[in-house]
């Protein structure tokens, strides 16, 4: 009896057929068979939900990353703004209503504004209101008319009062003293020394810093199931948490650009892991730690072809 739900099935002249298995070796007889007449006959797996995929683990790995393959990522739906309805571009129906409330709001902190500095300005002085009243034209007027009496010469008693009491003051004046500044105590040329001794310093630091690399290229097997896939990712940042000597780990899916050098390659890898120590002594303590055992044996069983390198790469100029 065929599968129900996921099987493989053979795809000619771009229609579906009726052969179904859930093993892929018992539908290369019959797609031999087709691609006799048909040659562009070819054999894919059918999910769930009806979705045509090159193998189980390509439609594993478009479901642990979100994607589709009838929506690609770049035609994603516009974004919905707050004022959004079904049905097309219209007002919403209760913005009548918040505008009504908007603008009673408004007048409200409007009066309210306008009664405080009121009973403000009844208690301020008469001349503080007058001073405050005076438009730009009377305070033009104003100084025109200071200026005719510094001209004439004719002031009040009060203002000749004022004036002899501003003469009798004695006026301060900010003492300035000068410091000759030498060689030895200027600030800036110190500060450009440390700068540079600290700048050296960094540099040789940096020219004498190594970092051994622990490569591993690996493509896992096609019948590997989510759940050891599961335990693999698991035991993997397990890893990386518990060995103290792991600085740092990366993991990445191969990108295919087409380029001329690719076609020189004779074997490929899916993914590639890369871990850093500081030196070898490091890496020797993560071999021999005992969370490293379970990584090694789950690794061993999941994977279909790797390779591992090591390297020591030191930063710096080359020499």
């Amino acid at each position: 009896m065929p599968p129900r739900y996921t099987y493989w099935t053979i795809i000619a002249g771009g229609q579906p057929t009726a052969f179904r298995a859930k093993d892929r070796k018992e539908l290369l007889s019959t797609l031999k068979q087709l691609r006799r007449k048909h040659p562009d006959s070819e054999m894919k797996w059918v999910d769930a939900q009806r979705r045509l995929w090159e193998s189980p683990e390509a439609a594993l790995r478009a479901k642990e990353f979100g994607q589709n393959p009838r929506e690609p990522r770049s035609n994603k739906p516009e974004d919905r703004g707050r004022s959004w309805r079904p049905g097309g571009n219209h007002r919403d129906p209760r913005q009548a209503f918040k505008d009504i409330k908007k603008s009673h709001n408004q007048k409200r902190r409007q009066a309210h504004w306008e009664h405080k500095h009121r009973n403000d300005e009844d208690n301020k002085s008469g001349s503080t209101r007058r001073r405050e009243q005076l438009t730009p034209d009377k305070v033009s007027s104003q100084n025109r008319f200071k200026s005719s009496r510094e001209k004439t010469g004719k002031y009040s008693r009060t203002e000749l009062e004022k004036q002899s009491v501003q003469k009798l003051r004695p006026s301060k004046k900010p003492e300035t003293r000068y410091r000759k500044t030498t060689k030895a105590s200027n600030p800036l040329r110190s500060y450009k020394k440390d700068w540079k001794e600290k700048a050296t310093t960094k540099r040789e630091n940096s020219n004498k810093k190594t970092v051994f690399v622990h490569l591993v290229l690996f493509t896992p097997r096609p019948n590997l199931t989510s759940s050891e896939r599961v335990a693999l990712v698991q035991s993997f940042d397990r890893a990386i948490q518990e060995i103290p000597s792991v600085k740092r780990a990366r993991v990445g899916q191969r990108v295919v650009t087409g380029r001329p050098y690719e076609k020189l390659m004779k074997q490929h890898y899916d993914y590639s892991a890369i871990l850093e120590f500081d030196n070898r002594a490091g890496f020797e303590a993560y071999l021999k730690h005992p969370v490293h055992a379970e990584l090694s044996e789950r690794f061993f069983s999941a994977f279909e072809t790797a390779l591992m390198y090591d390297y020591e790469i030191k930063q710096g100029e080359l020499t």
